[in-house]
């Protein structure tokens, strides 16, 4: 029987994290474990997570002296996860009923799939009701052709893995990210499977709220789109033949154009910093091999930095 390990970092989640217990709970499918790790919280988070934890020994609850931070939380779920898959479930959001029994639904139709990437819905309401799916597309694809039709998504929400790939390449979530820590874990994880089935129905609930952290990011945290390029382009390089690495320089490429689109709206950047930033990038990703994206990508930066300054 197949078992899934539901991975959810919490902190200071007292509002939200017993609804999002009670949607794990409600799932029709039976064979779960649901690892919270407590991330020091300074609420009643961990005394809520307890009694259900007490009362259901599927949820798990690990509680941390200090707050380490959303990664960290992660890496240890994962070191104690004993699942044959892996999904991902942040304690302000919640699912619906029938999402782990779709998933294992899947896996009979298709087989012994390495990696799902799967649709959210950003709900701003706690109350507000799912919405009628009909023909949910389902496809096959590799990982090279779903990076390269930038259909990989970025969310860890839209993430089902195996956990032999995340245990046996030891891949983990790098610490100090303010943002795109998830795509990078995703990244690394495509690169160690076969195939990937995307499964487009919105069984996972996304709450925006004006807590979010994905909402508050500042100008200094953009420099992680580049670190998270730098990082998914050197695992790949070390791992890929010069094939399979051109999927990975383009989604590279695709990373520098937003970092220059996000601090071309912040006034405040400095032009150094800027400069930096981008020579680090094109160094690291050497796109001299291809003159017209090198160009491109130094030119937007130079004018960018140039108007900032």
């Amino acid at each position: 029987m197949i078992k899934i390990s539901i991975i959810t970092p919490s902190y200071n989640e007292e509002k939200y994290i017993g609804e999002c217990i009670e949607s794990v709970l409600k799932q029709a499918w039976p064979h779960f474990e649901m690892i919270v790790v407590d991330d020091a919280s300074g609420d009643r988070t961990r005394e809520i997570v307890r009694k259900y934890s007490e009362a259901d020994e599927r949820i798990k609850l690990i509680c941390l002296q200090e707050n380490s931070g959303v990664s960290i939380a992660r890496n240890i779920a994962l070191d104690n996860a004993k699942g044959d898959y892996l999904f991902f479930l942040d304690s302000d959001d919640w699912i619906l009923p029938e999402t782990l029994s779709d998933l294992m639904e899947m896996i009979h139709q298709y087989g012994k799939v390495d990696m799902f990437r799967m649709e959210s819905r950003k709900v701003y309401s706690r109350q507000e009701e799912p919405l009628p799916c009909n023909n949910v597309e389902t496809r096959l694809y590799t990982p090279t052709d779903l990076i390269s039709q930038n259909k990989m998504a970025g969310y860890i929400c839209n993430l089902f893995v195996k956990n032999r790939i995340v245990k046996d390449n030891q891949i983990r979530f790098t610490d100090g990210m303010a943002m795109l820590e998830d795509q990078e874990f995703t990244l690394k994880c495509m690169i160690h499977s076969e195939q990937v089935l995307y499964f487009k129905k919105q069984n996972y609930m996304y709450y925006q709220h004006p807590e979010s952290l994905s909402k508050n990011f500042k100008n200094e945290h953009f420099s992680d789109i580049l670190n998270c390029a730098i990082r998914v382009y050197q695992y790949a390089k070390s791992r890929l033949d010069e094939k399979e690495l051109i999927v990975y320089r383009a989604y590279a490429y695709r990373k520098a154009k937003q970092y220059l689109k996000n601090v071309f709206k912040d006034r405040e950047a400095s032009s150094l910093y800027i400069r930096s930033d981008m020579n680090r990038f094109l160094e690291t990703i050497d796109f001299r091999w291809n003159k017209k994206l090198f160009l491109q990508l130094y030119i937007r930066g130079i004018i960018i930095s140039r108007v900032l300054i």
